[in-house]
C-alpha cells in the first residue's frame, strides 16, 4: 500500500440529510471517485465549528479520507493509501 498525506481541496457531491453527511463521489484534479463505502466518521470540535472527517473506499478498495469543514462549507482530501 502506498500512502499519500494531500490536505487539498476536493469537490464533493453529498446528500445532507436528517442531520448526517454522506459523501457519494468526490472529483479530485480531473478524476471522479465513486464511493463505494463509507468506513468510519468521526467529528472535531474548532471553536463554535465541527470538521466532519469520512473514511471512504472507492470501487477499486482504495482508500481515502475526507473532511468537511462547517466554518467554510468547503471539503478536503487529507490523505490517500491506494495499491500503488
Amino acid at each position: 500500500m502506498v500512502y499519500q498525506s494531500i490536505g487539498g481541496p476536493i469537490q464533493v457531491y453529498a446528500l445532507f440529510e436528517k442531520s448526517q453527511i454522506k459523501p457519494l463521489h468526490f472529483k479530485w484534479g480531473q478524476r471522479v471517485y465513486k464511493i463505494a463505502k463509507v468506513t468510519g466518521r468521526w467529528r472535531v470540535p474548532v471553536g463554535r465549528y465541527k470538521l466532519h472527517h469520512f473514511g471512504v473506499l472507492d470501487t477499486q478498495d482504495n482508500f481515502y479520507q475526507l473532511c468537511y469543514s462547517e466554518e467554510d462549507f468547503s471539503w478536503t482530501l487529507i490523505q490517500t493509501w491506494n495499491e500503488g
